[in-house]
């Protein structure tokens, strides 16, 4: 009987390269984030088939550069919501537009008007001892973040408070220079000799909407493009992706008692540029799609492993607006119940964003991601989250028991796919 008992070598390798890695920044796009790639792929050479580095370009400053943008403008929209009310009111439904599609899908709205760069994906292959039946893949992002400079100057339950008074004040503003602009073209045709005259509500509206408008302008300093270490987001998910490679090497190579995949083509993924709003897991998808889906392939990612009491398991992401796999979410559980790992189902909610995750699933790919940051305490200002997208994101805050219960996690997950691949062809 083949067994999963990982130990202490396979934890100190996995926490070793958050160390190793942890110790430069990665951007998306940058030279460090090329370095770490390289690096990555040196280490999945030692128990992989083969390895492959895959160059994409992309915009890496637009994923937060709309914000620079769209906050000038809505000042513009403020101060001629009185003087010319149809501009005011079509400058709002173009930050509307923008923020939808660049911060609640992920579109690229703003990406083909900022500066490019070339980022990569590296993954490693490893093939089954038999015939390959299907194909799974465990997958982080390697990328690191720009600091979010609330949650660095003020904590994370200020940054979450500070975010929805932003959002509702953009969202308020927009509603009341539509509804002016709307006013004002039915006077107009009525002509009415209040034409152009702002009622007494919606100048009501404007005061509280300038009164708020400083919230507006902090948001235009929510990043300085400051380089963090991206430790706990994310190279706790790319370690355990590769410490899923170095367990199967010591199976196949050194420990004949341990697993070792029958049926099942096993790919360790690090994703380049997730921070830029996953331009790297949007590439993979759009080469490798079709093949993927050939090939009976379930994407496994893993997030941000930072917490030892609980995992959670994705339900919805991308803002709730994506869609995970039933039947991976089904088999993570199983695989966490099975190896005695509390996990709970969670949906990303909105403003939560996103993970490698959603890109692979709109490809119409099985998917679900692992994720180890606890929701819940935002608001308290408690745990990880008040160092998260910070340069605070150090080694230190990636717990090892994290790390090895999603090990555990993946190993199990893996061994009944490959034994379920492999009775149905008995």
């Amino acid at each position: 009987m083949s067994n999963l008992q990982t130990d202490k070598s396979d934890v100190d390798y996995m926490h070793d390269y958050v160390k190793k890695l942890g110790s430069f920044t990665r951007s998306p796009g940058s030279d460090g984030e090329r370095k770490g790639a390289e690096m990555t792929a040196e280490m999945m050479k030692e128990y992989s088939d083969e390895v492959e580095m895959e160059e994409f370009s992309l915009a890496p400053k637009a994923a937060l550069g709309w914000i620079k943008l769209v906050i000038p403008i809505f000042f513009v929209a403020l101060f001629t919501f009185h003087a010319v009310p149809i501009l005011s009111a079509l400058l709002m439904i173009f930050i509307i537009f923008i923020f939808l599609g660049q911060f609640v899908f992920y579109k690229k709205i703003v990406d083909p008007f900022m500066p490019k760069k070339t980022s990569q994906n590296t993954y490693g292959v490893i093939n089954p001892s038999g015939e390959p039946r299907q194909t799974v893949i465990f997958s982080g992002h390697l990328d690191s973040p720009y600091q979010f400079n609330f949650i660095k100057w003020w904590g994370g339950s200020f940054y979450v408070i500070l975010m929805v008074l932003v959002i509702a004040t953009l969202i308020f503003f927009s509603v009341t220079t539509i509804s002016n602009g709307i006013s004002y073209l039915t006077d107009s045709f009525n002509s009415t000799a209040a034409a152009g005259e702002v009622s007494p509500e919606l100048h009501v509206r404007w005061l509280a909407s300038l009164y708020l408008s400083p919230l507006a302008l902090l948001f235009f300093f929510f990043t300085t493009w400051v380089e963090t270490p991206g430790c706990g987001d994310n190279l706790s998910g790319v370690s355990v992706a590769m410490g899923v490679g170095r367990f199967l090497q010591k199976a196949k190579q050194e420990q004949e008692d341990k697993y070792f995949p029958r049926h099942t083509r096993v790919i360790t993924m690090a994703f380049g540029a997730e921070e830029a709003f996953l331009r790297g897991a949007m590439a993979y998808v759009k080469k490798h799609g079709e093949q993927l889906k050939k090939e009976n392939t379930t994407v496994i990612n893993l997030e941000t492993l930072v917490g030892t009491e609980k995992l959670f398991v994705l339900t919805r992401d991308l803002n709730s607006t994506v869609k995970m796999s039933s039947r991976a979410v089904n088999d993570v559980i199983k695989a966490s119940e099975e190896k005695g790992i509390n996990i709970k189902k969670m949906i990303l909610p909105f403003g939560g964003g996103s993970t490698d995750s959603a890109a692979v699933a709109k490809a119409g790919i099985d998917t679900t991601c692992i994720l180890g940051i606890d929701l819940g305490k935002i608001i308290q200002g408690k745990g990880y989250f008040n160092h998260y997208h910070t340069v605070r994101d150090t080694p230190d805050k990636v717990p090892p028991e994290a790390l090895q219960q999603a090990l555990d996690v993946c190993l199990q997950y893996l061994k009944n796919k490959d034994e379920e691949v492999s009775e149905k062809h008995i």
